[in-house]
């Protein structure tokens, strides 16, 4: 599903929501998790968007058209440029191109799906 970036904005309002002042979280967390991966629909590709509200955010979850690689759509490229210089980028391209088993690893585990993922979507 090409829903990284809305799953992350989630995940980011909820730890805000979590840490406010006052009672404001009415359910235990998990519930919040539940109902977002469980409830909200899922788009058919191509359609419309579903939209829900956290906060003060609006996280919009769309399909891109069958024709559109996913990638396209949902990857941010910014996070992977902002941690590697380009040639270890072409490097790593490089050696997914000529089929090589590459193995990445990150002290930042956070943006690591990220990165392999935008890697992925240059094949």
């Amino acid at each position: 599903y090409p829903y990284l970036a809305a799953f992350r904005e989630f995940l980011c309002q909820l730890l805000h929501l979590a840490k406010g002042e006052g009672d404001i979280m009415k359910l235990p967390l998990e519930r919040y998790i539940v109902n977002f991966c469980s409830e909200i629909p899922a788009p058919p590709p191509g359609s419309f968007e579903v939209q829900t509200t956290i906060l003060d955010s609006v996280i919009k979850i769309w399909s891109p058209p069958n024709n559109m690689p996913i990638t396209w759509v949902s990857i941010p490229f910014a996070y992977t440029f902002e941690c590697l210089d380009i040639d270890n980028i072409i490097t790593v391209w490089h050696c997914l191109a000529l089929e090589r088993q590459v193995l990445i690893t990150s002290t930042q585990l956070s943006i690591l799906t990220q990165a392999t993922e935008m890697f992925l979507s240059l094949m």
